[in-house]
């Protein structure tokens, strides 16, 4: 099961040079990182569960549930559109070590 599918990617390289250092061809490997895409990840593994177990989907279904409430209760007034850190525009993180 690939928990990364509908994750969107980021900072894909459009080109590959090894001089640049540790280069992830696919972009950014670290998506479970933003809140959102936890959600994203959650219904990928439940459907991989549903594929292996069926007969347990209504209880794989109930735990999806219960966590999409609860990153949704946790991520109430937390849209800071990339400012929640940010004190001055000097504290921006540089674009390579962007997570979400």
């Amino acid at each position: 099961m690939d928990a990364s599918v509908n994750v969107p990617l980021l900072q894909v390289p459009t080109s590959l040079n090894r001089g640049e250092g540790d280069i992830h061809i696919f972009g950014n490997p670290h998506y479970w990182l933003d809140p959102a895409n936890g959600k994203i990840i959650a219904q990928n593994i439940y459907n991989g569960l549903v594929r292996l177990d069926p007969d347990h989907r209504d209880a794989f279904a109930a735990n999806l549930q219960h966590f999409d409430e609860t990153i949704d209760a946790k991520n109430q007034g937390m849209d800071c559109q990339g400012q929640c850190f940010q004190k001055h525009e000097s504290d921006r993180l540089p674009q390579r070590m962007a997570l979400f």
